[in-house]
This record gives C-alpha cells, structure tokens and sequence, in this order.
C-alpha cells in the first residue's frame, strides 16, 4: 500500500504541466519520446465498472468547505488512442485517484491556480503539489479555471448518466469522460489546444477523438523523420 501511495504521489508532481511548487522526484518519469508516447498502443480490457463520479464522504469531510474539489481518474500516458482494441474509454484509464482543488499548498500564500491531493493508507488525503495560472487564465486551461459549472453547461442538451474526469498527463489535458445509455462522449479541456488540434470545451464520439489525436501523432512522427 505505502508503494502505491508514494507512486501515487510520484504521479501528481509530474500532473503540474504549467509549473508546479516544491516538485517532487518521480521514479517512473514520462519518457523522453515526445507528447505523444512511442507508439506502444496497449490498453486495458474494457472496466466501466470500476469508475464512479462519487467521492467518499470520508473524503469531503476532510476537504471541509472547500468548493470545486473534483476527482479525477489518472489516464495512461502511452498512445492508447492509437489501439485498434479501443472501444470504450475505460480501457484508456487507470483506478488511480487524484483530488483538484483550487489554490496552493494549505497554510501557504501562494498564488497558485490548484493543487493535486492524494488519499494515504490512513485515509488521510495529502498535498501533492500546486500548479501556476496560465498566462491567459479567462478560459479553462486543463484543470486551471475549470468548474463543475463549466463542465454542466457542455453537457446541456446530452443526456447521460454520469460523467467522470479523468487526466491525462503527457497530453496534458483533462478529458471528461460522459457516460450515456447510448454512445458515450468526451469533453476535452487541453492546455495545449494548438497542439493537439483539440476543442477546449469541445465535444467528441470516442471514434472522433481517436482520429484526431492519431492525425496528430502521424503528423508529428513525419515531422521527425523528415528532420
């Protein structure tokens, strides 16, 4: 258990893309193959069930009056969308939970967009690490500006049955995951919409944003062989 918690929190340094406050070393760093992966497409087996929007009360209570703390789901960081497996959005996803919640390190004064928490193995949740604003903070940047409010309004006119946010680091970009009686779809918030050709806010079939992000990875792969 103490080796999954300090993965854990290994994981939600490396989360803080746009500068994070006291980082801490990660044993399992992203390698250096670029945004994208290295082209290793493997994925889980379809686990809808072991995702929930719902966060302990145990939790909350601890987060105390705190508003807009959301749970998230830690995506893989290899080319996942590249898998012709990939039929439902779970396989793409880890059980591994982070907290957002806005602001910096508690006790401190720092000027910090959010911070990462983890539960530890007493139940306790524990600071990770913050992360800065963007430059232009006046719209959702990832997790930075981004509301449960903002994400209700997306789904106006949707119907679903819950929806789940998940994050996926190298991309760096918070993919919310709706689950609808028919076809599900997901919400991207990018911090880098110019790179991967991703809506911030937009909406897509999962099909959809397979064909994207692939259309980018090919892009990005010829780029390198003809440099």
């Amino acid at each position: 258990m103490k080796k999954t918690i300090a993965l854990a929190l290994a994981l939600v340094c490396v989360l803080c893309l746009v500068g994070c406050s006291n980082p801490m070393p990660d044993q399992n760093a992203i390698s250096n193959s670029g945004p994208f992966g290295n082209g290793d497409d493997t994925v889980f087996a379809p686990h809808r069930e072991d995702f929930s929007s719902e966060t302990e009360n145990s939790v909350s209570e601890q987060f105390g009056n705190m508003t807009e703390v959301k749970k998230a789901y830690i995506m893989r960081t290899n080319a996942w969308f590249l898998s012709d497996a990939l039929t439902d959005f779970s396989q793409a996803v880890t059980t591994e939970i982070v907290y957002v919640a806005p602001g910096g390190e508690p006790g401190t004064a720092d000027d910090m967009a959010y911070s990462f928490y983890v539960v530890n193995e007493n139940g306790e949740i524990e600071w990770g690490c913050s992360a800065y604003p963007p430059e232009d903070s006046s719209v959702p940047s990832g997790f930075s500006g981004l509301t449960h409010e903002i994400i209700q309004d997306a789904l106006a006119g949707i119907a679903y049955e819950d929806y789940i946010i998940t994050y996926e680091q190298r991309l760096g970009t918070v993919f919310v995951w709706v689950r609808c009686e028919s076809e599900d779809v997901i919400i991207t918030y990018p911090t880098r919409s110019d790179l991967l050709g991703l809506e911030n806010g937009g909406i897509y079939a999962l099909g959809e944003l397979q064909s994207i992000l692939t259309e980018v990875y090919n892009s990005e792969m010829r780029s390198k062989n003809v440099g």
